[in-house]
């Protein structure tokens, strides 16, 4: 899926890479039932013959590849249920978007974090029936653990353990900006991320330190949509007390705290699904239990397969 550079010399390659390209797209999308206008298509792959897009669609749909709804496209017949799905979703982000200023901004406002951003279904503009908000947190280095013992306490004392507007399942800090899963779902939820809170110079840092994106997506800037951006004035008190040795000591018992307790709940799992799913080192914390980026990707390798091959 990723893109090129196209050449005005010959015409055939180029209408067939850019068909290639749009297929794979509404390939990936269809993993969650989400349609595409033609407007999202032409974005995600930094295109502009806007006309040359549309007669690609058509030669798909002609060909049975891809189905229309309402100037949505899928790669699915059922595409308007999808279409009517979506339209649900985009209703019921409303009430999710709308909490966001407040919650991000007070995420923010624990100690240590350097900026927050919204990932997942929200990003894309929709929300499940049961869906929540996915935050996406940045730590100063070397303090992450700290961090995020801190923000789950609150979320389990304060919010008793509600996922609904604080669901926070992956951090990582200055030092570690680069994410080292370089996939075409890793570069979706990059290209989708949205800053809302923190530092916005820690947001250029992590675009920049994960240009690889641009490859799969040309249009890639994280930094560009920061303009609901909350750039917050921390109270550092609690930061300089936890500075010094103390501090590391009490990052480090934090740190091998979750660890353990992670080895032991998942103890099932072997070591290379621990690493992507539950990854726990000193710069990065995920938790992915359900792996969902494994099968995502299983589903969209054998789904662009069977849709090539019609």
């Amino acid at each position: 899926m990723k893109n090129a550079a196209f050449s005005q010399v010959a015409e055939p390659a180029i209408s067939d890479k850019l068909s290639d390209m749009v297929l794979s797209s509404l390939v990936y999308f269809s993993i969650f039932r989400h349609p595409l206008s033609v407007q999202e298509i032409v974005h995600l792959h930094s295109l502009h013959d806007l006309a040359q897009v549309r007669d690609i669609l058509s030669q798909l749909q002609l060909s049975r590849r891809v189905y229309e709804s309402d100037g949505y496209y899928a790669v699915e017949a059922e595409v308007k249920d999808w279409v009517i799905s979506r339209q649900e979703g985009e209703e019921r982000a409303k009430e999710f978007l709308a909490k966001i200023p407040s919650v991000s901004s007070f995420i923010a406002r624990f100690p240590y974090v350097r900026a927050v951003a919204v990932s997942g279904s929200l990003s894309k503009g929709v929300v499940h029936p049961r869906g929540d908000i996915d935050f996406f947190v940045i730590t100063e280095a070397g303090r992450l653990w700290t961090c995020r013992s801190f923000l789950m306490l609150y979320k389990k004392l304060r919010l008793l353990n509600s996922r609904r507007y604080f669901c926070l399942n992956y951090f990582i800090d200055t030092d570690h900006l680069e994410i080292p899963d370089k996939n075409i779902f890793t570069a979706t939820e990059m290209f989708y991320l949205i800053p809302v809170s923190g530092n916005s110079d820690v947001v250029k840092t992590f675009e920049e330190k994960n240009v690889w994106v641009n490859d799969y997506f040309p249009s890639y800037s994280i930094a560009r949509k920061a303009g609901t951006f909350v750039c917050v004035n921390k109270n550092t008190l609690v930061e300089t007390l936890l500075n010094g040795a103390f501090g590391n000591r009490l990052e480090s018992f934090f740190h091998r705290l979750t660890y353990s307790r992670w080895k032991k709940k998942f103890r099932h799992f072997g070591k290379d699904k621990f690493e992507l799913t539950m990854r726990s080192t000193s710069g990065a914390s995920k938790h992915h239990p359900r792996d969902f980026q494994s099968r995502v990707l299983a589903q969209y390798e054998s789904k662009l397969h069977e849709v090539l091959n019609r």
